[in-house]
């Protein structure tokens, strides 16, 4: 789907991509046309990806906790990554829905404490549950969201159950482009392209 893919040929073409990786479900549309030949064209190979698949890239370590699937549901079948750097880990959860959420706790290595959560599906009321929240307890929360788009994401509920546990949220769509810097000892920063960033320990 374009809000999937669409900005990956771009990033295909100007950064140095190793590889692209994937639950193996490729529909003929043209984003998805514009990546393969992007790739193609810049020799980057494919992975069809499963969950407990692992690696590593310049000491952070990626462990995939969901990918693929028996749903029909496109969405569900989003590959979400854990990436664990030292004392700092993200929870990047695609666009998977609250079922789906709702089993990755389970998944991910005891113990583990998520200092940025990636919400999934542009923060729609179908995912970021009170049960995911309250289990993973994020310091941070980061959303990919268009400017007054007409889905009228991120949902009023789920920034009401982020505000509710003090979890401060970072929108695209009021802030631009997000960096997210992430240190060995857990600590990080945020920042905005257009400004309002800020540092959490």
């Amino acid at each position: 789907d374009l809000d999937h893919v669409g900005g990956a040929a771009g990033l295909i073409e100007a950064l140095p991509v190793g590889r692209i990786v994937g639950p193996g479900l490729l529909r003929g549309t043209a984003p998805m046309e514009a990546v393969v030949g992007a790739a193609e064209r810049e020799g980057v190979p494919w992975s069809v990806v499963r969950p407990g698949d692992r690696w590593s890239v310049h000491g952070t370590d990626f462990t995939v906790v969901h990918a693929g699937g028996d749903d029909p549901a496109p969405n569900e079948h989003s590959v979400v990554l854990h990436l664990g750097f030292g004392e700092f880990d993200v929870l990047l959860t695609g666009d998977v829905s609250s079922p789906v959420e709702d089993r990755l706790p389970a998944r991910l290595p005891p113990g583990t404490s998520i200092e940025v959560l990636k919400l999934a599906h542009h923060g729609s009321r179908t995912s970021t549950s009170a049960d995911l929240l309250d289990a993973l307890m994020p310091r941070a929360a980061v959303v990919s969201v268009g400017r007054r788009n007409r889905f009228g994401h991120p949902d009023p509920t789920v920034v009401r159950r982020l505000v509710e546990r003090e979890i401060p949220l970072w929108r695209t769509d009021r802030l631009g482009s997000l960096r997210v810097t992430g240190h060995r000892d857990g600590s990080y920063r945020i920042e905005g392209e257009f400004g309002s960033g800020g540092v959490a320990h």
